[in-house]
């Protein structure tokens, strides 16, 4: 698949109608309504005829996006298409951190399907292009954007990363938040480019710099160029944690023009926002929005602290939102881990700006 021939799969699930539900519909009118669908592998095996039917209706009213269960109900589907079809079969998160290697994208040859990001570190089988998608609850979820695609250049630098901070030494799941958290917070400066919004963690550039405001919010440019918006940063930490190496069970979730990470520690969720920890550091950079110091204060937090700050009713579809601790895990738990760590990670700020964009002005 060619970049320029990808069409938007950031579509609402919760908006999509189950295959299952209007099977016993006749009038093909009642289909021109539906915008995105969705099936699990039994109800399309069983009802192949009619999901055809139905997905044509959506194609010739400008809709192709499906969202399935698994990568199982896209080979079903690919290998009973006749002739290629130019639709969107949307792979949702099963929540589960296991090898993907299943997913082999050779095998599927007349349709276009996505991942979720979290599966991407997990051994799946691609040679040039993954397209991967986050399903949000709310339509301005992603007003910034973000990651539609990884390349397997982007993957292998991605992996270089996670093998240094492996390289480090040898830590529990508390520490290696920890020690991504300050690889993040260390690194990369948050910057934004013509956002229309006050506030005081909010900057742009006293100069325009063409091209800055499409590459903000990808995992590349927080990675590898050191600055960025929420969506790259929380991205990145998903990617950095949940993987092989790492085994940490963390997700990038999405508030209203705003996204961070829920992670499970221990059994239990809780929330972690690099963003923040960048952001919202009592001490920062003159000339940047970047902490000279560690900031703990965002590191598996619970929801009183951050219902407080946002607008909890545009939270996504995430089933473990509901889960998350009111309170989070003791400063002092989080300060005692990494005191641990320092002969081994370095909690040293460098003086000077990582990034060479830096001249920006605070509304």
């Amino acid at each position: 698949m060619e970049k320029n021939k990808w069409k938007s799969v950031n579509l609402h699930f919760y908006e999509a109608v189950n295959l299952k539900d209007i099977l016993i519909y006749t009038d093909d009118k009642t289909f021109d309504y539906i915008f995105s669908l969705y099936t699990d592998y039994n109800t399309v095996v069983n009802n192949f005829d009619f999901f055809l039917k139905v997905v044509k209706i959506m194609m010739a009213n400008g809709y192709n996006t499906i969202n399935v269960d698994s990568f199982e109900t896209v080979k079903f589907i690919n290998n009973n298409l006749k002739d290629k079809l130019d639709i969107v079969l949307n792979i949702l998160d099963d929540y589960e951190m296991i090898n993907r290697s299943y997913i082999i994208q050779a095998e599927i040859d007349k349709c276009s399907f996505t991942i979720p990001l979290s599966y991407l570190m997990w051994g799946v089988d691609f040679d040039n292009l993954m397209y991967i998608t986050s399903t949000s609850y709310h339509s301005n979820a992603l007003n910034y954007n973000g990651n539609r695609y990884i390349d397997i250049d982007t993957l292998k630098k991605i992996k270089e990363i996670i093998n240094y901070l492996k390289s480090l030494g040898k830590f529990n799941d508390l520490q290696i938040i920890i020690m991504v958290a300050n690889y993040l917070q260390k690194n990369v400066e948050y910057i934004a480019e013509n956002v229309d919004k006050t506030g005081k963690y909010i900057v742009k550039l006293d100069k325009k710099v063409d091209g800055l405001e499409d590459e903000v919010g990808l995992i590349e440019t927080v990675l590898f160029k050191k600055y960025g918006l929420c969506t790259g940063i929380a991205y990145s930490t998903t990617l950095l944690l949940n993987n092989p190496t790492f085994k940490i069970d963390a997700r990038t979730i999405f508030n209203k023009g705003h996204a961070l990470n829920i992670i499970k520690y221990k059994d239990k969720y809780y929330y972690l926002d690099n963003t923040w920890g960048i952001t919202r550091s009592k001490k920062e950079f003159e000339k940047a929005v970047k902490p000279v110091k560690f900031n703990a204060n965002y590191i598996l937090f619970g929801k009183k602290t951050f219902d407080e700050e946002v607008d909890k009713n545009y939270l996504c579809d995430n089933p473990n939102i509901y889960k998350v601790e009111d309170k989070g895990i003791r400063k002092t738990d989080i300060l005692k881990a990494k005191s641990q760590m320092l002969d081994r990670v370095s909690f040293t700020y460098p003086e000077n700006i990582v990034h060479p964009v830096t001249k920006i002005r605070k509304y």
